[in-house]
C-alpha cells in the first residue's frame, strides 16, 4: 500500500505476488490501448480462501461469557477460522451487526483491533445503541445467519455517569436536556430524574390541567406560569410525563427570562444573564466533576465532605439541597449586591410563595440577604440606611408571612433582623 504510484513502460508491466491489495481513496483509472486483461479473463478470485465457522460472545472477559450486556460497555468477541490465518487475514477479517429486523450492516474502524489468539480472532467493542433483539457477524465474503451470535440487552440497568452539557450555559432548554439525558442514561432501570429539572415524573399517560386554583389568583405570578411553555399538556415519555409547572429550575428559568427580565433595568438584564449562567455551570460542577464548594453555605460544604456528590442524581433529597446550595454563589457571584434596590425587589418578589415556605429556598435567601446587608452596613451614605429600611420592612412582611408556615422560618428571620438592628 503506498499513497502514490507511478509506474511507465514501453513493453509490458509484470507483477508478481500471492496477495495484492489495490486501494484508493479517491478513483483508481487504468487505461491500455488495446483492454485491459486480468488473468486472462478468468473470474476475479476472492483475496483468501479462509471462512469462519463460528461466532462466540459476548465475553466481559477472555474466558467469561455473558447472557446480557450494557449499552456502551466493551464486550469481547471470537471467531473461528478454518485454518490458522496470516497477518493479512486477520486485519481483513470484518464485524457486522443487525438490530431486531434491520438491515446489517458492517461495524467500520475496528479491524485494526483484530487479534489472534489460541488460533481465534478477537476483538472487543462497544454498541452505543438500545435495541430489542441484536445479532453480530464475522466474516470474509459476506455475513451469513449460520456464523453468527444472538445478543440481548440487560434489563435492569443504567448508566449513572452523567455526561457534560454539550453547549454554552444559559438557556433554559439546560434542564430539559438534563431531564432527557437522564432518562436516556436510565431506560433500562427505575430510577426517575430529579424534579428539579422538569418537575415530577406521574407515570400516567394523560396529565389532566389541574391549574384551576392557580387560575383563580390574579397576580402575575399565576398568570406566568399557565402560559407555554409551563402550561399542561405537557410532553410525554416513556416512563411517564413530568409535570413542568411544578419543577424548579426550568421553571423558575422561564419565568426569571420571559416575566422577570423585562421589568429589569439593563444593569438588572445583565445581571440576571449572568446569574443564569452561573446556576448552570455550577450544577454541572457538581453533576459532572462531582464537586462544588459554596463560598456561602459553609453547612452544605461540611455535608459534601462526607456524603459526596457521586450518585447525587438518585438521592431526590440530596440533589435538591446541592441545587439550592449553588444559588447563592450564582446570584452573587454575578453581582447581585450592585444591581439597584429597584431590580432587586423584582428579584426578591418572583419566586413562588409556596417555594418560600420551603426551608430550604429560604435559607438560600437568607445568605444572599446577609451579604447584601454586610454592603450596606459598610457603606457610610445615608443610601444605605435607606435601603436597609427597605429590605427591614420586607423581611418583616416575609416573616408575618411565614409566621403560620413554620417556626423555624420565624426564629432565622428573628436573628437575623437582630443581628442586622444592632449594626446600625
Amino acid at each position: 500500500m503506498a499513497k502514490n504510484i507511478f509506474e511507465e513502460a514501453s513493453g509490458t508491466i509484470r507483477s508478481e505476488a500471492s496477495h495484492i491489495i489495490n486501494q484508493s481513496g479517491g478513483r483508481m483509472i487504468q487505461h491500455g490501448e488495446q483492454g485491459i486483461g486480468y488473468y486472462g479473463e478468468k473470474d476475479r478470485q476472492p483475496p483468501t480462501d479462509i471462512r469462519i465457522t463460528k461466532v462466540e460472545g459476548p465475553f466481559i472477559t477472555h474466558e467469561k461469557l455473558v447472557d446480557e450486556i450494557e449499552v456502551s460497555k466493551s464486550y469481547i468477541f471470537k471467531a473461528t477460522p478454518t485454518r490458522t490465518p496470516n497477518i493479512a487475514e486477520v486485519a481483513m477479517l470484518k464485524w457486522a451487526i443487525k438490530f431486531d429486523n434491520n438491515r446489517k450492516q458492517i461495524i467500520g474502524g475496528i479491524a485494526f483491533s483484530n487479534q489472534l489468539e489460541d488460533g481465534k480472532i478477537t476483538i472487543a467493542f462497544k454498541i452505543h445503541q438500545d435495541f430489542e433483539k441484536a445479532t453480530i457477524y464475522a466474516f470474509y465474503q459476506k455475513p451469513t445467519d449460520d456464523v453468527s451470535v444472538n445478543l440481548k440487552l440487560r434489563g435492569n440497568y443504567c448508566y449513572e455517569i452523567p455526561p457534560e452539557y454539550p453547549v454554552k450555559f444559559g438557556s433554559c432548554n439546560y434542564y430539559k436536556w438534563r431531564f432527557e439525558n437522564f432518562l436516556a442514561r436510565h431506560k433500562h432501570c427505575s430510577h426517575l430524574p430529579p424534579k428539579y429539572y422538569f418537575g415530577p415524573m406521574k407515570t400516567n399517560s394523560e396529565v389532566p390541567y389541574f391549574g384551576e386554583d392557580i387560575d383563580a389568583v390574579t397576580n402575575w405570578w399565576s398568570s406566568s406560569i399557565n402560559t407555554d411553555p409551563l402550561k399542561p399538556p405537557y410532553p410525554q415519555y416513556n416512563k411517564g410525563t413530568p409535570l413542568v409547572r411544578e419543577s424548579y429550575g426550568y421553571k423558575y428559568c422561564v419565568v426569571f427570562t420571559n416575566n422577570l427580565m423585562p421589568r429589569l433595568s439593563k444593569e438588572g438584564q445583565d445581571w440576571l444573564k449572568r446569574a443564569r449562567r452561573n446556576l448552570q455551570d455550577y450544577m454541572d460542577m457538581g453533576i459532572t466533576n462531582k464537586k462544588f464548594k459554596s463560598k456561602y453555605n459553609l453547612g452544605f460544604n461540611e455535608k459534601v465532605e462526607v456524603r459526596t456528590l457521586k450518585d447525587v442524581e438518585l438521592d431526590e433529597n440530596w440533589f435538591q439541597e446541592f441545587a439550592f446550595a449553588t444559588h447563592p454563589d450564582a446570584y452573587l457571584n454575578a453581582g447581585l449586591l450592585y444591581i439597584s434596590i429597584e431590580d432587586k425587589i423584582e428579584v426578591s418578589l418572583t419566586p413562588d410563595f409556596k417555594e418560600w415556605a420551603s426551608l430550604a429556598t429560604w435559607e438560600q435567601a437568607m445568605y444572599v440577604a446577609k451579604e447584601q446587608l454586610i454592603k450596606w452596613k459598610n457603606d457610610t451614605s445615608g443610601y444605605a440606611t435607606e435601603n436597609y429600611n427597605k429590605a427591614k420592612k420586607y423581611f418583616e412582611k416575609k416573616q408575618r408571612e411565614l409566621e403560620k408556615e413554620t417556626a423555624i422560618l420565624q426564629e432565622e428571620t428573628e436573628k437575623l433582623l437582630k443581628e442586622v438592628e444592632s449594626w446600625f
